[in-house]
């Protein structure tokens, strides 16, 4: 956990995909506080499932560049935003999570940041 970063943003890496059929792009990326229902987690463990091959390749259809692979894995809550009520800091969790969507303004790339709907119990 990163302690004494609670409500503040954090930079971590992650590993981008700009645009189909381009390599990863391994960056520094912002992580905003968590807000209300949301919850920020400190991913340990993650891999690119047969989804994610869809994303790189472009053969989804679906994907919105630029997006930050690695949706399943294991983390640990790293702190919750308001009226979260079912996962404390510290917690170990599983993950299946969708990201947050780049922000079209500034084109930076999405967050791992899910809502606590999405945390698995």
């Amino acid at each position: 956990m990163c302690i004494g970063f609670a409500g503040k943003p954090i930079t971590c890496k992650a590993a981008v995909c700009w645009e189909a059929k381009k390599p990863l792009v391994i960056e520094d990326v912002e992580v905003a506080a968590p807000l209300k229902g949301e919850v920020r987690l400190k991913v340990l463990y993650t891999g690119v499932c047969h989804t994610d091959s869809g994303v790189l390749d472009g053969s989804d259809g679906e994907s919105v560049y630029p997006i930050i692979l690695g949706h399943e894995g294991g983390c640990i809550v790293e702190s919750v935003g308001p009226e979260v009520k079912t996962v404390k800091p510290g917690d170990v969790r599983p993950t299946h999570l969708p990201a947050r969507q780049p922000d079209r303004q500034t084109d930076q790339p999405s967050t791992l940041v899910l809502t606590r709907s999405c945390v698995l119990s």
